[in-house]
């Protein structure tokens, strides 16, 4: 194809030197459309990582570290840099996700995590932040499908700023779960439902 339009480059079978003067002419057009690669004639190289943004290389690290405030601040330079950049807001969901977990459970324990979970069952879905905690807890620990299905209840029984928190919450979990997801596509359509 050239300029969105199929040439056709030999009737029969070509000899050696035309496909020659034919991969030149393709090379001399690909050049004018600006696709200028060259083969470095390594057959078992493999292509070279792509280049991590600064920022992105300083979250990255500072989260090797357990440094989540410092990874907070990287990623969020990041963003006030470049508001496009959906790596950086993903990264950032997910440190935001890390430093709310560990605010509610700094040890890590499975008793606390099940002791936040219990509260929240007996809560009415008007105390949003059980239950913002518990989803947190249930993301946290691979059960995505509990947490959004818990989130939607509170958008569906709330309204203004409470539902509001808990939709804001579900958009980052969403994210962090990744938007080609076919749970995320499910619960996108049971939160269109919530909230209309």
């Amino acid at each position: 194809l050239l300029q969105a339009q199929p040439v056709p480059l030999f009737q029969g079978l070509p000899d050696d030197q035309q496909l020659l003067d034919t991969v030149e002419k393709l090379l001399e057009a690909a050049q004018q459309y600006g696709l200028n690669g060259v083969l470095d004639g390594d057959a078992d190289g493999t292509p070279p990582e792509p280049e991590i943004p600064p920022l992105h290389k300083e979250g990255l690290e500072a989260l090797e570290e357990g440094d989540l405030e410092g990874a907070h601040a990287a990623y969020t330079k990041a963003l006030k840099e470049s508001p496009a950049d959906s790596e950086a807001r993903t990264a950032l969901h997910q440190v935001e996700l890390l430093q709310r977990v560990r605010a509610t459970n700094p040890e890590g324990s499975p008793q606390v995590a099940e002791s936040i979970l219990l509260k929240a069952k007996d809560a009415e879905m008007t105390d949003v932040q059980a239950h913002l905690d518990a989803a947190d807890v249930e993301f946290f620990y691979g059960r995505p499908d509990a947490a959004f299905a818990r989130l939607i209840d509170v958008v569906r029984n709330t309204t203004d700023d409470d539902r509001n928190r808990a939709r804001t919450r579900l958009l980052a979990l969403f994210d962090i779960a990744g938007p080609h997801s076919e749970l995320v596509g499910q619960a996108r359509k049971a939160l269109t439902n919530a909230l209309f």
